[in-house]
This record gives structure tokens, C-alpha cells and sequence, in this order.
């Protein structure tokens, strides 16, 4: 139990933490924020909750041609990865080229 009050204590030294609640007027400040975003958006974002961790955000972003946020921890680079960029498109299975003759996706 020690030993994760200090990890807790050093993330809030950091940041990653917060100790202190929040302001009561961080709830407007949220709700002022939703009310700025575009109206094409806010059903992207409804989406994003309700199919979390379903593997389908990829495909939302870059069919509605919005840029890719990676900006998060994890075992990734922190990028914005644009719609036109050559590293989204899927590779064509070996068998689909050889029976039809296409070219690969470019990568």
C-alpha cells in the first residue's frame, strides 16, 4: 500500500494525477466545449464512446476524412496521422492480387 501512495504521490507531482476536485464550474467549461463543436462531430464522438475498443474509430475517422489523433500513452509514436497519408491504406490479401491482377496498395 506504501509503495502506490508513492507512485500515486510522484503522477501527481507530474501531473497525471489530479488531488484536488475540480472547480464547479468545470462542468460549464465541458458543456461549453461540446456546444463548440461542429454539428458533424458530435455523432462521431457519441460513436467513439458507445463502440469503444471494438476496433471501428479507424474506419470512422478516415471515411469522414478527419485527421487520426495518436497523441495518447501507449507503445506508439504520439502523431496526427492525415487522411491522405500512404500509411492507412490496407494491404490487398496475395491471393486476391494473383486472381485479379491489381496492383498492392502503396505503403
Amino acid at each position: 500500500m506504501k509503495k502506490l501512495m508513492t507512485i500515486l504521490a510522484m503522477f501527481a507531482m507530474v501531473g497525471f494525477v489530479s488531488c484536488q476536485k475540480p472547480a464547479d464550474n468545470s462542468k460549464k467549461n465541458d458543456e461549453q466545449k461540446e456546444e463548440q463543436k461542429p454539428d458533424d462531430q458530435k455523432p462521431l464522438d457519441e460513436r467513439r464512446m458507445e463502440l469503444c475498443f471494438e476496433g471501428h474509430r479507424f474506419f470512422d475517422v478516415f471515411r469522414n476524412r478527419r485527421p487520426l489523433d495518436r497523441r495518447y500513452v501507449g507503445y506508439h509514436t504520439w502523431e496526427i496521422i492525415q487522411p491522405g497519408d500512404l500509411r492507412i491504406a490496407l494491404l490487398i490479401s496475395q491471393d486476391e492480387i494473383n486472381a485479379s491482377n491489381i496492383e498492392q496498395n502503396p505503403r
